[in-house]
């Protein structure tokens, strides 16, 4: 139809980083402590792409989804490291993530559902343990009222929607569903 409007991206990025004396923060028990690596070097992909509709005078729809791959080793150990940690991905850099979500709108109220994939990462600096990847839907609900000054913005979100058990760290278990609601005031 003629009130149909498109607006379409596309982002493509490769990349290669060699860092010296990279520090990264290790899990010691408790706490996390810094370390120095001697050489890491990081090759990657990010993909992201984004469109909008708007449907008609009332309705927009709005999608996004980002893919990224990354590829991060030690290439160089310092004398007190071990020769197990060479040519090995760091510690909880997946090598794959993503993320995507859809929301239609209808003048001031929005329907939105995201979903987020991390994969495997390692939790030792030689690569033999790892937590397994996870995949998160999320669903959202918003309705924007205005009076005179006053932007009042209503929402609901469901988070972990099948209820996924999963951890970010090693032992540190993440909320299963969850539920939120709020309100957010703007004075104009």
């Amino acid at each position: 139809s003629k009130s149909e409007k498109k607006n379409i991206q596309n982002f493509v990025s490769f990349y290669q980083n060699n860092i010296n004396n990279q520090i990264q923060w290790i899990p010691q028990g408790q706490f996390w402590t810094p370390k120095n690596i001697k050489e890491v070097e990081t090759i990657g992909v990010e993909f992201s792409f984004k469109s909008s509709f708007q449907l008609s005078k009332k309705w927009e729809l709005v999608s996004n989804f980002n893919y990224s791959y990354t590829d991060a080793r030690t290439v160089k150990k310092s004398k007190e490291e071990s020769e197990s940690i060479l040519d090995k991905q760091l510690i909880y850099i997946p090598y794959y993530q993503a993320n995507s979500f859809i929301t239609i709108s209808y003048q001031n109220t929005s329907l939105s559902i995201g979903n987020q994939y991390v994969g495997y990462q390692f939790t030792r600096p030689d690569n033999l343990d790892f937590i397994t990847s996870y995949f998160l839907t999320d669903l959202g609900l918003q309705k924007l009222v205005t009076k005179k000054s006053l932007d009042i913005l209503l929402f609901g979100r469901i988070n972990n929607l099948f209820n996924i058990e999963y951890e970010v760290r090693q032992w540190y278990p993440m909320p299963k569903i969850n539920y939120e609601l709020g309100i957010k005031l703007s004075i104009n």
